[in-house]
C-alpha cells in the first residue's frame, strides 16, 4: 500500500451538502481530496484525446447525495449507479441493514436536485455486470455498497469488468476506526497484494484509496472473438480495438445507418406538423422567436416541454439538454440535433453513441446534415467594399470576455503584450476608455480602425470557426488568428491573415505585425483576396440557405427526402 498525502490532492468545489453526515463523507478534507483525485484522472482522459463524455459508476446509491457531489465535481460526468433494494435484504450481510432505504429514497437528493443520471436497482453481487459492460465502459468506478470484506472483493473484481484499460477504482471507508471500515481495509490490502501488485494508494487523512486499472486486466480479459459483447473484429466496442473516433463514427451513422430511416420517417409526417424546441427549460430562451418561422403554414412550433412525446419533430439544443438520449422517442418522431458550441465544454454532443439517437445534425461540424456557420449577418457588399483607412495609432485589439478557454489564448495573450500594445474593449484587461463594448454594431466599428485584431478561438477544434473570424474579414481588419487547424479552409483568399501557428517564437509574429502596419503595400497585401474571393467563402454569403431561419433550415432538408 502506497501513502500519499493529501495536500496535492486538495480541490475546493461547491459542496451540495456541508453536513458530514448528510454527505456521507468522513471530513471536508475527505471531499476536497475525492474532487481534486476525480478531477486529475478526468483531466488526464480529456488530454489522451477522448471527445466522449466521461463516465462513472458507483457502487452503492443510498439517497444520492455521492450522485450530487459527483456533479459538481464534474457536471459533463455521465453518471450511474447501483443499489440493493429493501426486498433483498434477507440476503444480504446483517451490517448492510442500517444502510437499506426503501425503494423511494434511493436518488432522491439528485432527484430532487435535477441531476441526470441512471440508476441500477439489485444486489451487486447479482447484478449483471457483463451486459452492462457490453454497452458501456467507465472511466471511474467508486466503491462505496456493502462493506463486509466478500463484498468489497467481489464488487472490485466486477468492476474491472466495466473499467476503462485506463480506469480508476476508487474505494471509500478504507479505515480501521469500526468494524464495516475494518473489513474494506482488510479487502483493500488483499487486493493491493494479490490483485494490484501493490500499486493501490491510500490519501492520507481518509478514508479514500484508489488504484488504475492493474496491467493484468487491461487486456487478457477483452472478450473473444465470437462471444457475447463482440463485434464483427471480434473486440468489446471501446476495447481492445477503437471503433475509429467520435467524429468518424458519427460521420458513419449519419452517411448510412441513419439516412435511410430519416427520409421514411419524413415520408409518415403529418401534413400539420407540432415541432417543439427542446432546450433548459428552467430558462428558455432558445432559439430566438423568429428561428421558429418556416413557410407554408406546415408547422406548429413550441417550447412546452409537455408536448415531448407528442411531437412530431424534436429539435435538441444540445449543449444545454446532455441527456438527451435518454428521453422517451416515439416511432414516429423525427429527432433534430443543434449546436454552434464547442466540444470541448460540451463533450456529449460528440458522443456516437448519443448521436446515434438524431435523426439530424445541424452543427459547424464537416458531418453534420445541414452545415451552420457564423458568417451571418454578414453582407456580400461588406465583403467586397474596400478596407476602410486606419489610424496610424491603432495597431492590434482584442475583444475577449472569456477568460476560462480550453485554447490557453489567455496565456497567448499576455505573452504577445510584452511585445507590443494591445488595446482591450472587452471585459477581460479591458484597457480602453468607457465600459467594454457590447453588440456587433459596436464591435464592427472598433474593428474598421484596427489594422490588426486577435481572433482566438476558446476552443481549438477543426472547423470551429467562430464570429471572431469573420467580423475581422467584414470590417476589413485582418485577423491574426488561434482556433481550428483548419482555417486556410475557411479563408477568403491567400495571404488575407496571420496564423499564430505559423510562427515559432512570438517574437517574430510580434515583429512582422508591426512591420506590415507601417508599410502601406504590404498592409494593402493582406486584402488582394477582395478581388479574387475563393468561391466557397464567397457562396457563404450568397447561398439564401444560410440565412434562413433554424425551422426553415429544418423544412428544406425534409423536403429534400421527400424527394
Amino acid at each position: 500500500m502506497i501513502r500519499l498525502p493529501a495536500a496535492p490532492f486538495r480541490s475546493q468545489y461547491s459542496k451540495p451538502f456541508m453536513e458530514l453526515l448528510e454527505a456521507g463523507f468522513g471530513s471536508h478534507l475527505e471531499m476536497d481530496c475525492l474532487c481534486g483525485l476525480i478531477r486529475g484522472h478526468l483531466g488526464q482522459v480529456r488530454r489522451s484525446g477522448s471527445q466522449i463524455s466521461p463516465k462513472l459508476f458507483e457502487v452503492g446509491t443510498h439517497r444520492g447525495a455521492g450522485i450530487c457531489h459527483f456533479h459538481e465535481m464534474a457536471p459533463d460526468l455521465e453518471i450511474h449507479s447501483l443499489n440493493v433494494l429493501p426486498g433483498q435484504l434477507a440476503h444480504s450481510p446483517r451490517q448492510m441493514a442500517s444502510e437499506i432505504v426503501p425503494r423511494s429514497e434511493i436518488g432522491r437528493y439528485a432527484r430532487e436536485r435535477g441531476i441526470p443520471y441512471t440508476q441500477h436497482l439489485s444486489d451487486s453481487r447479482t447484478f449483471d455486470w457483463e451486459r452492462l459492460s457490453r454497452s458501456h465502459r467507465f472511466d471511474i468506478v467508486f466503491i462505496d455498497g456493502c462493506h463486509d470484506q466478500f463484498s468489497v472483493m467481489a464488487d472490485t473484481l466486477n468492476a474491472l469488468r466495466i473499467l476503462q484499460p485506463d480506469g480508476m477504482l476508487i474505494w471509500h471507508d478504507y479505515k480501521v476506526i469500526d468494524e464495516p471500515g475494518r473489513q474494506v481495509f482488510g479487502a483493500v490490502n488483499d487486493l493491493d497484494e494479490h490483485e494490484f501488485g501493490g500499486q493501490i494508494r491510500h490519501i492520507e487523512g481518509t478514508w479514500l484509496a484508489f488504484a488504475l486499472r492493474p496491467r493484468l486486466h487491461r487486456e487478457e480479459d477483452a472478450p473473444e472473438t465470437g462471444s457475447p459483447g463482440a463485434d464483427a473484429t471480434g473486440s468489446a466496442p471501446g476495447w481492445k480495438e477503437a471503433r475509429g473516433t467520435p467524429s468518424e463514427e458519427i460521420a458513419r451513422h449519419l452517411a448510412h445507418e441513419r439516412r435511410i430511416t430519416f427520409a421514411e420517417k419524413a415520408r409518415r409526417l403529418p401534413e400539420e406538423r407540432t415541432v417543439i424546441f427542446f432546450s433548459d427549460h428552467r430558462n428558455p430562451v432558445w432559439p430566438a422567436d423568429h428561428e421558429m418561422e418556416a413557410p407554408g403554414g406546415r408547422y406548429q412550433a413550441t417550447r412546452d416541454p409537455r408536448r415531448l412525446t407528442m411531437a412530431d419533430i424534436v429539435v435538441f439544443h444540445l449543449p444545454q439538454v446532455p441527456s438527451w438520449h435518454r428521453l422517451p422517442k416515439g416511432e414516429h418522431q423525427i429527432w433534430i440535433g443543434v449546436t454552434m458550441e464547442p466540444d470541448g465544454y460540451y463533450p456529449w454532443q460528440s458522443d456516437p453513441d448519443r448521436v446515434a439517437t438524431l435523426d439530424l445534425l445541424l452543427s459547424y461540424h464537416a458531418h453534420a446534415d445541414i452545415r451552420l456557420n457564423y458568417s451571418f449577418p454578414g453582407l456580400l457588399a461588406q465583403l467586397d467594399a474596400p478596407p476602410p483607412e486606419k489610424h496610424p495609432d491603432k495597431l492590434i485589439c482584442a475583444l475577449i470576455s472569456n477568460s476560462h478557454s480550453l485554447s490557453g489564448r489567455e496565456r497567448l495573450v499576455e505573452r504577445l503584450e510584452r511585445l507590443l500594445p494591445v488595446h482591450h474593449y472587452g471585459s477581460w484587461h479591458h484597457n480602453r476608455p468607457g465600459p467594454p463594448q457590447e453588440g456587433r454594431a459596436a464591435k464592427l466599428d472598433i474593428l474598421r480602425e484596427y489594422h490588426f485584431c486577435l481572433a482566438l478561438e476558446n476552443s481549438l477544434q477543426p472547423d470551429y470557426v467562430t464570429e471572431k473570424w469573420y467580423d475581422c474579414l467584414v470590417a476589413g481588419c485582418v485577423p491574426v488568428y488561434f482556433g481550428a487547424p483548419n482555417i486556410e479552409q475557411y479563408a477568403p483568399g491567400p495571404g488575407a491573415f496571420l496564423n499564430v501557428r505559423s510562427f515559432g517564437p512570438l517574437e517574430k509574429l510580434a515583429e512582422t505585425i508591426k512591420s506590415a502596419a507601417s508599410d502601406p503595400g504590404r498592409y494593402r497585401s493582406f486584402f488582394g483576396w477582395k478581388h479574387h474571393m475563393f468561391p466557397a467563402f464567397r457562396q457563404l454569403y450568397t447561398d439564401e440557405t444560410n440565412q434562413l431561419p433554424l425551422l426553415a433550415k429544418i423544412d428544406r432538408a425534409i423536403q429534400a427526402a421527400l424527394e
